[in-house]
């Protein structure tokens, strides 16, 4: 209850939660695809509006057809030791401490409409 009073800093955006997975990168990254509203250039790329989560950030997932909050909280991972650990059958790179794992991949693999608060850098 208190991460969800305390004030959040850092740019907050509106899109999804989404595995992330490359070839060869043994695994998906945790992520978040923002809308974004901007004109797409020539220059612009599926890469400019994806997110990798990062500890410290801010996340709420809603529920696709409510969107009632279903989880919210501040990303806390832990990178996994190896590429044989699992999530019911997906290879993440990392694990969330603050989060049931089988409740997580769902609202990542069926792309849950989120909102990211991303941590505010330090210069």
């Amino acid at each position: 209850m208190g991460e969800k009073n305390q004030k959040r800093t850092g740019r907050t955006l509106e899109g999804k939660a989404c595995l992330y997975l490359e070839t060869g990168s043994e695994g998906s990254t945790w992520a978040f695809e923002e809308h974004s509203d901007k004109v797409e250039n020539k220059d612009s790329s599926i890469y400019d509006k994806l997110h990798f989560l990062k500890n410290g950030d801010y996340l709420e997932i809603f529920h696709p057809e409510t969107n009632e909050e279903i989880w919210s909280g501040y990303v806390d991972l832990e990178e996994r030791t190896t590429i044989d650990e699992n999530i019911l059958g997906f290879r993440v790179h990392s694990k969330p401490l603050n989060a049931k794992e089988e409740e997580w991949i769902k609202y990542f693999v069926q792309e849950y409409p989120a909102r990211l608060t991303q941590k505010e850098k330090k210069e």
